[in-house]
């Protein structure tokens, strides 16, 4: 997990919030100078790091003798960062969150929104639940999403929660329509109310609303996306396309093609997926995929698999495409020694 003071380096924080007290601009742009380059400065030694951090502190409250300043320092640190998932601990940097930090408490229940991150085709979000009379762990919300006033329509949607702390629980929403605009947002988060998914009795009744900005910026530019259109023909006549790979400092994502599968083995449960090192050795884990979806007119379908993120500094990935019956992968089935000769080497940096 990146420390606090990395984390402070690379935040996004949208000061707009704080109206209580303005400073000039010429103001603004010293401090920001030279908080930057004394936490920059700062990483050649941890002590000295932890001394210039709390000197840059307090010279911030120090000159605007105001307490909006610490709290605008306040929210360049996530307090519940997306490090404390599992899939997520070895994410590569952190200027693509967006720290939220608001709460809301309805019907005895207090909702804190603290992260949103945006990564390739699904929204990222961390939220805390605290309650006397609930069960933090296994209490289920499904937010309805607005960026810029519009509704957002799912396409798929998950959930789950922290090993480090039950409270503390993460959404994954993947919209029906990729948002391919990049910049920054309004977002509304509305939790509470019917759902097409059934909820604890407690959320339905109650509402908790949430109205910040965010901002896909920084994840988009560090965002890598290879067209590969590798096409694998196979012994049994069908066909598979490794069509794209997508990076992102948080995850890589394989999109497949498929063609002419025989309904005999679509009827065992087929599934794609594929196995992906890196060249610092690290063989990504798996965190979802979604499953063949099959024309069986056309003969042709899709499917896609998530990864963990690469390594830092790594030069290049390696793919192999795998067939799995059943979710149970067998290296000796002719369809995957076929497969295997035909690994994907992909140059990143």
């Amino acid at each position: 997990m990146k420390d606090w003071l990395e984390l402070l380096n690379d935040a996004n924080v949208d000061l707009s919030e704080y109206k209580e007290k303005e400073i000039n601009d010429i103001d603004k742009a010293k401090l920001k100078n030279s908080l930057r380059r004394k936490v920059l400065k700062s990483k050649t030694n941890n002590m000295k790091k932890i001394a210039v951090a709390s000197m840059a502190i307090i010279s911030l409250i120090t000159i605007t003798n105001s307490k909006v300043i610490a709290d605008k320092f306040e929210k360049l640190i996530s307090k519940n960062p997306i490090e404390n998932f599992t899939n997520y601990e070895e994410i590569i940097g952190a200027n693509y969150r967006n720290i939220v930090d608001q709460t809301v408490t309805n019907n005895g229940v207090s909702i804190t929104i603290n992260e949103v991150i945006f990564d390739y085709k699904e929204i990222l979000i961390s939220y805390t639940v605290s309650g006397e009379n609930i069960d933090a762990k296994s209490i289920t919300l499904y937010p309805k999403i607005f960026i810029n006033g519009e509704e957002i329509k799912r396409g798929g949607i998950s959930g789950t929660y922290s090993d480090n702390d039950d409270q503390l629980h993460q959404f994954s929403f993947e919209p029906r329509e990729h948002i391919s605009k990049v910049g920054e947002f309004d977002m509304k988060i509305v939790i509470g109310g019917k759902y097409d998914f059934e909820q604890d009795k407690i959320i339905e009744e109650g509402k908790w609303e949430f109205d910040f900005k965010v901002s896909n910026v920084a994840i988009n530019e560090s965002t890598q996306i290879f067209d590969i259109d590798k096409k694998i023909n196979l012994s049994n006549g069908s066909s598979i396309y490794v069509s794209k790979v997508t990076i992102t400092p948080v995850s890589t994502t394989v999109e497949f093609e498929v063609e002419n599968i025989p309904e005999e083995e679509l009827a065992k449960s087929l599934s794609i997926g594929c196995i992906i090192e890196d060249s610092k050795g690290k063989i990504l884990k798996q965190i979802s995929s979604r499953g063949i979806s099959y024309n069986y007119l056309d003969k042709k379908g899709t499917a896609v698999s998530k990864f963990r993120n690469v390594s830092e500094n790594a030069e290049n990935i390696s793919i192999i495409p795998t067939i799995l019956f059943d979710l149970y992968y067998d290296e000796k089935n002719i369809y995957n020694q076929e497969l295997q000769q035909n690994k994907i080497e992909i140059d990143i940096n």
